[in-house]
């Protein structure tokens, strides 16, 4: 009787697992079907892209695993140890995990004569040479630096060449001419250098202590004239939710539409205010606070907090004495 009870329950969970099962296999088929298309194109990105993404569906599939070992012999054929890195990272053992052999070979791949890696303790350097048993590394004031190839895919951190820190490596003058000349192509540098977004500490730390462009009692003069620049600019933002976080948005971003975006994002009615009181101060985020006042207006009449009533109340009178013809839809 219990056996027959509980039939049903497992028949229920069998056929959701069956269903998981069948949508993992028509999702990594749609991917291979894909892989052909891109393989006669020699894109191998494109290729490797999907067959990483077919081994999240299906990770026991040796095919795909054979499939993206060869896209990585024609993405690194001239790579001096591809073959070394691909025995390390053991991604032909199909008894070893996808995932982590995957993992292991895209981390040490990276190494190869003239790139560019960072240590802890010496900065960037450049290596000059490798091969199985060593690598040699060109650090400032410091160069032939000799580390076997198991200390230096443990110590060091491969560099993008157009990394602020290699920049500053290769050519310290067009940095320099950078930060001094056009604010605005630095920050983009100094961004893109870290994923798109960096916070108020680590802005300070690049222009006083890794890069000595200020001295510390400079700071704060520099950065009150220097953040007013940047929020008028389209192409930067501070995070609503982080105050103190710069943003490199992907499209340009005029200031008014990040004021206002910024202003319904956040929910805390003195930040609310705060930015509000903001985008009357300039002409050209005019759009911005009229969208600003038609909140408080509407909040206004509704609310019956006395505290967010006065300053719905401030806002409008502040909003009114501006901009005398403004429109606020009843």
């Amino acid at each position: 009787h219990r056996d027959l009870h509980s039939f049903p329950t497992r028949r229920s969970s069998d056929l959701r697992i069956l269903s998981g099962y069948r949508e993992k296999t028509r999702i990594a088929a749609y991917f291979a079907s894909l892989v052909e298309v891109y393989r006669q194109l020699e894109d191998w990105d494109t290729v490797i892209l999907l067959l990483k993404k077919i081994l999240i569906h299906e990770p026991s599939s040796n095919k795909a695993r054979s499939d993206l070992v060869r896209a990585y012999k024609q993405k690194y054929g001239g790579h001096s140890l591809l073959n070394e890195f691909l025995r390390i990272s053991e991604i032909t053992n199909v008894k070893k995990p996808v995932n982590t052999c995957i993992a292991s070979f895209e981390r040490n791949i990276v190494f190869d004569t003239g790139n560019f890696v960072y240590h802890r303790t010496r900065g960037v350097g450049k290596i000059a040479s490798i091969d199985p048993t060593a690598i040699v590394i060109d650090f400032k004031g410091n160069e032939g630096q000799k580390m076997t190839l198991e200390m230096a895919i443990s110590s060091l951190q491969p560099m993008e060449p157009s990394h602020i820190w290699v920049k500053w490596f290769t050519n310290p003058d067009e940095v320099t001419d950078l930060f001094q000349n056009d604010i605005r192509g630095f920050f983009r540098l100094l961004l893109e250098s870290y994923n798109h977004k960096i916070v108020l500490a680590d802005i300070k730390s690049e222009v006083i202590d890794r890069l000595g462009f200020l001295k510390a009692k400079d700071w704060s003069s520099w950065w009150n004239k220097t953040r007013t620049t940047l929020k008028k600019d389209s192409l930067f933002g501070f995070n609503p939710q982080k105050r103190d976080e710069l943003i490199l948005h992907k499209q340009e971003i005029s200031y008014n539409d990040e004021l206002d975006d910024r202003f319904h994002k956040t929910k805390d009615w003195n930040k609310k205010l705060e930015i509000a009181l903001e985008a009357l101060r300039e002409p050209e985020s005019a759009n911005a606070a009229t969208s600003c006042a038609q909140f408080f207006y509407e909040e206004e009449r509704k609310t019956r907090d006395p505290a967010m009533r006065f300053q719905c109340f401030f806002y409008l009178a502040k909003y009114r004495s501006r901009y005398p013809d403004g429109r606020i839809q009843s």
